[in-house]
C-alpha cells in the first residue's frame, strides 16, 4: 500500500461489500480517490498497520451502514475517525445508509452519530445519491447539487434535507477585533453539552453541573413557552438575552429549550453553544440557534459579534442568537448597532413556588438514591421541614441550592446547616477538600494540607 491521500476512507461492514465497492467504483469515475480495503491492502501486507496509515491520510471519513448494521471494525475505525475529528477541529465524518438501514442503526453504532442526518441511498441503481457523495467530497458549490436535485421531479425529498445539513453554514470569519459574517457550506457542527450519558456521583462538580440532568426542568414552563414564540417568530434574525442570577438554572433553561428546538423538527434547526466565534458552522434548513453563555465575560468581543450581525445581508433562514447572562448591564454598554438587534430582555426569577422547590428535590433525592446506590433511603426531610427552609433562606428557591441541598443530605442524613450558603460551602469541604487531602498524600508531601493552602 502506498502512503497516498484519499478523498475519502470507505469504513463498512463486510457483508455490505458487493454494494459498497461498486460506489466506489462510481466515485473513482467521478474523480474522488477511495480507500477501501478490499483493493488498497495487499495479501499478506501487515493490514493493521495499513488500516491504521489509511485512516490517517483521508479528508473525510465516509461510514456506510447497511441493514445488517455495523461490522466488527467499523466502531474502532469510527473512534479513529472521531479522535481526527476533534483534533482538527472539521467535520470528517459522512454517514450513509445503504437500502434498508434506518436512522437507529446509525444510532446504536455511537453516541456520537444519534441525531446525525446521513446521505441516504434507497435504492443502489439511482445516479442522483452517487453524485451528492462525489459532489460533497469535492466540496462543490451548494447551489449546483441542490440545483441538480430539483431538476429531477423524483427526488427524494430527504435528500435535499441532507444536503442542506452537510453543505449550508454560517461563516464567521475574524478580522483583528472585528468579524464578518455571510452564508456558505459548513464545516462545524453546533452541539448541546450533555454528561448524562457517563454519570460520576463522586464529584460534586458532575452532579451540581447542569450537563448532568440530574433532573426533569422544573417550573420553567412559561419561559419554555416565550423562548419557542421568539424562535418561530417571522424575523430571519433576532437577538435575545436570558438574564437571572446565579443557579437559577438559565443555561439548563437555555439548552432545554434548544433540545426541544431540536426535537420537534428533528435536524432542520442546528443548535449548541459557540465557544469559539470564528468558524463555519453548519445551519439548519428551518434555523439555527447559536447560544452565548456569560456574555459579559467576554464583552468586547460579543459586541463586535452583534455589530457584524448588524451590519450582514439578512439570512435566507432563521438565525437566533440567545445570551445568558446576570443581568442587563452589559446591554446598556452595546453600541447602537448592536442594542439594535435586541429584543426585550427574558427575566428568570427563583422558582415561583414551594411545591415546584419540593418537586424537584424529590426528584434530586430519587436520581441521587438511584446513582449512590442507598438501596433503602428514605427522603430526610418532610415537607413541612422543607417549606420552613425555603422560608428562612431565599437562596433555597434557586434550583441549584436546591439540588445542592439533596446532595448534602445523601451524604449526611443528620446535616444541620442547611442554608444556602453553608450547603455550597460544605460540599466544597467534602468534595474537594478531602480530594486534594489524597492527592498529597500520593504525592508524599509532608504537610497533607500543602494543595489546599
Amino acid at each position: 500500500m502506498t502512503n497516498r491521500q484519499y478523498h475519502a476512507f470507505l469504513s463498512h461492514n463486510s457483508i455490505d461489500k458487493p454494494a459498497v465497492e461498486g460506489i466506489a467504483v462510481t466515485l473513482e469515475s467521478q474523480g474522488i480517490l477511495c480507500f477501501l480495503d478490499k483493493w488498497d491492502i495487499l495479501p499478506r501486507e501487515q493490514w493493521l498497520r495499513s488500516l491504521d496509515a489509511a485512516l490517517r491520510n483521508h479528508q473525510y471519513f465516509v461510514i456506510f451502514i447497511g441493514r445488517h448494521g455495523a461490522g466488527p471494525f467499523q466502531e474502532a475505525e469510527l473512534d479513529v475517525a472521531l479522535r481526527h475529528q476533534i483534533e482538527t477541529r472539521r467535520e470528517l465524518i459522512i454517514p450513509v445508509l445503504l437500502p434498508g438501514a434506518t436512522s437507529k442503526d446509525l444510532d446504536a453504532l455511537s453516541c456520537f452519530l444519534k441525531g446525525i442526518n446521513a446521505l441516504r441511498f434507497h435504492t443502489l441503481e439511482d445516479p442522483l445519491p452517487h453524485r451528492m457523495l462525489a459532489g460533497l467530497l469535492r466540496g462543490e458549490d451548494p447551489e449546483q447539487l441542490r440545483r441538480l436535485i430539483r431538476d429531477r421531479a423524483d427526488a427524494p425529498k430527504d435528500l435535499l434535507q441532507t444536503l442542506q445539513y452537510w453543505v449550508s453554514g454560517l461563516h464567521i470569519e475574524q478580522h483583528g477585533e472585528q468579524f464578518h459574517i455571510h452564508e456558505g457550506p459548513g464545516e462545524h457542527s453546533l452541539r448541546i453539552p450533555d454528561l448524562s450519558g457517563s454519570p460520576n456521583p463522586e464529584r460534586i462538580e458532575y452532579l451540581l453541573d447542569w450537563k448532568a440532568h440530574l433532573t426533569p426542568l422544573f417550573g420553567r414552563e412559561a419561559e419554555l413557552a416565550q423562548l419557542h414564540t421568539w424562535a418561530h417568530s417571522s424575523p430571519l434574525l433576532s437577538v435575545r438575552m436570558l438574564v437571572g442570577e446565579g443557579g437559577v438554572g438559565k443555561t439548563r433553561l437555555a439548552f432545554e429549550f434548544a433540545a426541544q428546538l431540536q426535537a420537534q423538527a428533528g435536524l432542520a434547526w442546528q443548535v449548541g453553544e459557540a465557544h469559539e466565534f470564528a468558524q463555519r458552522w453548519y445551519t439548519g434548513s428551518a434555523g439555527t440557534l447559536l447560544i452565548i453563555d456569560y456574555p459579559e465575560q467576554r464583552a468586547a468581543e460579543v459586541t463586535a459579534l452583534l455589530e457584524a450581525l448588524a451590519r450582514m445581508s439578512p439570512p435566507t433562514r432563521k438565525l437566533r442568537l440567545l445570551l445568558l447572562g446576570r443581568n442587563q448591564t452589559f446591554l446598556e454598554k452595546l453600541t447602537q448597532p448592536a442594542q439594535s438587534l435586541i429584543g426585550p430582555c427574558i427575566d428568570l426569577s427563583e422558582l415561583a413556588d414551594a411545591h415546584t422547590s419540593w418537586a424537584l428535590f424529590n426528584a434530586a433525592w430519587q436520581r441521587l438514591v438511584e446513582l449512590t446506590g442507598h438501596a433503602h433511603a428514605v427522603l430526610p426531610l418532610e415537607q413541612t421541614t422543607f417549606e420552613h427552609l425555603l422560608e428562612k433562606d431565599p437562596l433555597l428557591r434557586r434550583p441549584l441550592f436546591v439540588l445542592a441541598l439533596a446532595v448534602r443530605l445523601i451524604n449526611q442524613p443528620t446535616a444541620q446547616s442547611l442554608g444556602g450558603a453553608d450547603i455550597l460551602r460544605a460540599l466544597v469541604q467534602q468534595y474537594e477538600v478531602v480530594r486534594l487531602e489524597k492527592e498529597a498524600r500520593q504525592r508524599k508531601l509532608r504537610n497533607p494540607h500543602g494543595l489546599i493552602l
